[in-house]
């Protein structure tokens, strides 16, 4: 017959206190402990001959005794749940969050217990209450309607203004929990388009809008516009609600509105301007044309009995008349320079240039003016404008020079991200650093029309073009070492 190996039931027990992580215990009826799994050490920092003959109010947090006693009580008498918290003090002094799962036997009077360290389970949840009521002062800050809701389309959460806007436009009130749909007394037309809007964002779509909310539904009458925006929420993979947000446009819509009236006004205005200076300037040219052709005539018919004098008030109608043509012709140009239609093309920067240089020859081989090209390149710009560019800002570089100088002129580039850079250079007479800002206004001249002609109006336009394009203009100079103009070109242009 073999024999049964007897074991010692006191050497089992105590194997499987060793295996548990939890803290195992057993207390007498004064809740002393008379036995302990060596996790103690781990979760308490005892060992378990320091805790053993020791009671459990010794290491009990002062807040959790009376809690603890009561509980026990219960437990004894089988009336409250084996389940409970507490914290005992670690024997570093730090605070350990155990819970609880007892038994009392009444037979051998002694407390079975099993506890469990929740300590970073309870750091966990304060970082994550702190962080929810960070979270919650962060969108109760913010003026936007914010809510969420799940898939039955109840409420899982909003904000201060989206409550405040629920009681103020529809005298509701709202809870988590409630269906947004029975929360108001909305129309069925209302229910509809918005549970189709819920339902584009459940089925995984970001959703944005533009919604006027009615005034008939609002408790002062006065309709709103807001910008609603949608995501869905996700858990892992499976959409379980959305988030909304938004925000009140009214403000912005007015405005706008304001100002795209006195925008389209604004423009009437400059096409009516614009439509009276190019009829004026034209209407203009044919009076002017007969006084010079009269001067000519009463010069060449009658200057031999005309005295010095008479000879000269005829030169200075005539030479009055031809810059009163020029001033026309320019303000024609400065009219037609921020066109509202101008044709956008692929244009080769040097051909215009050659071609420009070429209508300036007359100037050039009068002055021997020297002028120097870059390679150029190949932009999306309009022909006529470019071409105005350059022959007004080389046609500057040849007039305003010293008596005798050759004009030297030259036509650089460069680019970056997002503008091409043209640079005129010369030497000429400069401009002082003080008139610079005054050199683009119409009709402002720097110096006497005797010394150098013109009619004030040529960087004006060259201005008036850059505008229009959203480009920029500038100039780098000083008094008697030349100027450098740059004109800059968008490489994108936003649509004329």
């Amino acid at each position: 017959m073999s024999k049964n190996k007897v074991t010692d039931p006191n050497s089992q027990v105590q194997q499987f206190f060793e295996l548990s992580i939890d803290l195992i215990c057993v207390f007498d009826e004064h809740y002393k402990f008379e036995h302990v799994s060596s996790s103690s050490k781990t979760i308490l920092g005892y060992s378990c001959g320091e805790l053993i003959g020791t009671t459990i109010y010794e290491h009990l947090h002062t807040d959790d005794a009376a809690k603890t006693d009561q509980q026990g009580l219960g437990i004894k008498s089988g009336e409250e749940d084996t389940y409970f918290e507490n914290r005992l003090y670690h024997k570093d002094g730090s605070t350990v969050y155990l819970e609880w799962t007892s038994k009392f036997n009444k037979q051998t009077k002694q407390f079975y217990a099993v506890a469990r360290d929740l300590s970073t389970v309870k750091k966990k949840e304060k970082q994550q209450k702190i962080q929810d009521q960070i979270n919650a002062a962060i969108i109760n800050s913010t003026k936007d309607l914010v809510w969420s809701l799940d898939k039955n389309y109840l409420f899982t959460g909003f904000n201060k203004a989206f409550q405040n806007s629920r009681t103020e436009l529809y005298d509701a009130k709202i809870e988590i929990g409630i269906n947004t749909f029975e929360s108001v007394a909305f129309t069925k037309e209302h229910t509809t388009l918005w549970k189709g809007y819920y339902n584009k964002v459940f089925s995984g779509q970001h959703f944005e809008f533009e919604y006027m909310v009615d005034g008939t539904f609002a408790k002062d009458g006065q309709a709103e516009w807001h910008r609603i925006e949608m995501s869905p929420i996700y858990v892992g993979s499976e959409v379980v609600g959305l988030v909304g947000k938004s925000r009140n446009i009214t403000a912005a819509k007015v405005a706008a509105e304001i100002l795209e009236t006195l925008n389209e006004s604004l423009r009437q205005k400059n096409e009516a301007l614009e439509q009276f200076a190019y009829i004026a300037s034209h209407d203009l040219q044919e009076p002017l044309r007969n006084v010079i052709s009269f001067m000519d005539l009463l010069k060449s018919h009658f200057g031999q009995n005309l005295d010095e004098t008479a000879a000269s008030y005829i030169d200075y109608a005539a030479d009055s008349s031809l810059r009163m043509k020029q001033i026309i012709v320019d303000l024609l140009d400065y009219a037609k320079a921020d066109a509202a239609d101008v044709q956008i093309t692929e244009i080769d920067c040097n051909e215009i240039v050659n071609t420009s240089i070429e209508l300036l020859k007359d100037q050039i081989k009068e002055t021997k003016a020297i002028i120097t090209v870059d390679k150029l390149p190949i932009i999306q710009f309009n022909q006529g404008a470019f071409r105005q560019l350059i022959m007004n800002l080389v046609g500057n570089g040849i007039k305003y020079v010293l008596p005798d100088q050759t004009p030297k002129i030259h036509i650089s580039y460069q680019e970056d991200d997002t503008y091409f850079h043209f640079g005129i250079k010369d030497n000429g007479i400069g401009i002082d650093p003080q008139h610079q800002e005054d050199i683009f206004v119409v009709f402002k001249r720097l110096h006497n029309r005797n010394d150098y002609k013109g009619t004030g109006l040529g960087l004006a336009i060259c201005k008036k073009i850059v505008d229009r394009f959203d480009g920029k203009i500038s100039i780098t100079s000083a008094a008697g070492v030349g100027s450098k103009f740059v004109f800059s070109v968008p490489k994108k242009l936003k649509s004329t």
